[in-house]
């Protein structure tokens, strides 16, 4: 297999897709550059840069990939072969993915001939959903259905009350970002006081303190200090996150902004699903702050969403998770102390700031046989069994 790989060449398409990813390739032909070396975390945004030129991981597209980042062609395709969203068989150049998870499955979703089964897309509140994914020198993607309004609730909103208002997800805000702002007037380590001193406790469901983990990690002397923002929700009927990044993306780059301006870290990461990734990669690039952030699109593989596994995807290798201890704090991506929030409890962080209460509230994604899907937002203690729940959250479409 290795030989196999090591000869095929891509096409001019494949290389072109590839080269755009990890630059154009040095001019002493087969022999790896000494700045070739090292690059391995291009290794998946090529596979799937591949991918989408051509609809599939071809050989000659593996190989090549595998030569210019110094990656043993096994060992590539071990990636490749981890990911439930790359082909290294023969597809069309469109092809129709259909999500087979729990909503999907309740909501009827079947996958019709040709097509390809996924994992959940995080489209669960317009169920049965699917991912048309068209290969090409321009590539594209269409959620199916396309999106609609997420939001049943329209009273006792905090944390999705600017998406409720209307918030434009295009623009950033007219006023600048004004918690970061007071963020820079309170110091480091009085916005690390404060979010101690809050409630807040990390949304992922560990429901650790989340000043705990940004102070250990704030004090760490190695350096650099690394932030990573775990968009990579893959449990069954979960979007919630997908939901405050397609409607409040630079509302995440503002809370990521301040997170790294607290603990110190000098580059962050937003590791996404395969959707959900257009309007946030406009917002960094339309966002001046300080602090350098890099969104990861995944594949689809569930594992990921734990932090370790996500530090091996983000580092180029299968995303299996590592041995606990040490802890991310201390030894987390690329072996530097780093700092792992979920999107629901960063975008806590400016309410945190700014003296807001926002941080007694939780998301709840509910989908299924339900009157109102959507994202509602609940007071922590509400009893799901309260006569007043919003839409009559169990009542069964008829």
């Amino acid at each position: 297999m290795d030989l196999k790989l090591l000869d095929a060449e891509p096409t001019d398409g494949e290389r072109e897709a590839i080269d755009a990813v990890v630059g154009t390739e040095p001019s002493n032909g087969n022999r790896v550059a000494r700045r070739e070396r090292g690059r391995r975390h291009l290794l998946l945004p090529a596979l799937r840069a591949a991918q989408r030129r051509a609809g599939w991981v071809t050989p000659g597209a593996l190989g090549y990939t595998s030569r210019r980042l110094d990656v043993p062609p096994a060992e590539a395709y071990g990636v490749a072969t981890f990911y439930a969203l790359l082909a290294l068989e023969e597809r069309p150049a469109e092809a129709l993915h259909v999500c087979t998870d729990l909503s999907c499955r309740l909501a009827g979703a079947e996958v019709p001939e040709g097509a390809f089964p996924s994992p959940c897309l995080g489209l669960c509140e317009r169920a049965p959903a699917a991912l048309r994914t068209i290969a090409g020198p321009e590539p594209r993607e269409e959620q199916i259905p396309p999106t609609s309004p997420p939001l049943p609730q329209t009273s006792g909103l905090k944390l999705l009350r600017r998406i409720a208002e209307g918030v434009d997800p295009e623009s950033p805000p007219p006023d600048g970002f004004l918690a970061l702002e007071r963020a820079r007037e309170l110091g480091p380590e009085r916005v690390i006081e404060l979010v101690k001193a809050s409630p807040l406790l990390g949304r992922g469901g560990a429901a650790f303190p989340t000043g705990t983990k940004w102070e250990a990690v704030a004090r760490q002397p190695a350096q650099p200090h690394y932030l990573v923002c775990n968009a990579d929700e893959s449990e069954p009927g979960t979007f919630k996150d997908r939901v405050l990044m397609e409607q409040d993306p630079f509302g995440l780059i503002e809370a990521m902004a301040i997170a790294a301006y607290a603990t110190g870290c000098a580059k962050a990461f937003v590791y996404v699903r395969a959707v959900a990734h257009e309007r946030l990669q406009n917002a960094i690039d339309a966002s001046d702050v300080a602090v350098e952030i890099d969104l990861r699109i995944g594949a689809g593989a569930y594992v990921c969403g734990e932090e370790t596994a996500l530090f091996q995807s983000i580092e180029g290798y299968r995303g299996e998770p590592r041995n606990k201890p040490p802890f991310p704090v201390e030894v987390g991506l690329y072996g530097k102390p780093t700092v792992v929030n979920n999107v629901e409890t960063l975008l806590n962080v400016p309410h945190v700031v700014l003296a807001d209460d926002a941080q007694d509230t939780r998301l709840f994604c509910v989908s299924g046989h339900v009157a109102r899907p959507g994202l509602y937002e609940l007071e922590l203690g509400t009893s799901a069994a309260r006569p007043a729940r919003p839409a009559a959250l169990l009542r069964r479409c008829p």
